[in-house]
């Protein structure tokens, strides 16, 4: 009998952390191409933050170099644009992506963002300071 509660408790509990949890959508977003990136956001995550009214939104990346030439790619290349003069940056995190990729190559790695829990679309604009790059990732959904 006590081995069934235990059963049925920890049922209860896994199914109330899956509630809690954020949610991930993964869906066929496009590549886009600059002249040294091709850019692919594989997964998008949304979680709750710690920090009231906002949730904690994860990108997924996978990034392949295709200059001639060795080349960093940060989180902090990409932001997220409300359209309303409202901009999300790459949180301060070291979980963020920072790799250096030969030519040639491909990387996985994660941005973080603090966005508003009211925010439930954004276009992802990926514009690197040190060059005049950019591509767009036009109203996605999360």
């Amino acid at each position: 009998m006590k081995k069934i509660g235990l059963i049925v408790s920890l049922m209860f509990m896994l199914v109330i952390l899956v509630a809690c949890g954020g949610h991930t959508q993964s869906k066929n977003i496009e590549s886009k191409k600059t002249k040294s990136w091709e850019i692919t956001p594989t997964e998008i995550e949304v979680k709750e933050s710690s920090k009231k009214g906002k949730n904690e939104l994860v990108i997924s990346y996978k990034a392949k170099n295709i200059s001639k030439k060795e080349q960093g790619i940060v989180a902090a290349d990409f932001f997220l644009s409300d359209n309303d003069e409202h901009y999300f940056y790459a949180k301060g995190s070291l979980k963020n992506i920072n790799e250096v990729v030969k030519p040639g190559k491909e990387v996985e790695g994660k941005g973080y963002y603090i966005i508003s829990k009211d925010l439930k679309n954004a276009d992802l604009i990926y514009s690197p300071v040190n060059t005049k790059e950019r591509a767009i990732w036009k109203n996605l959904t999360f």
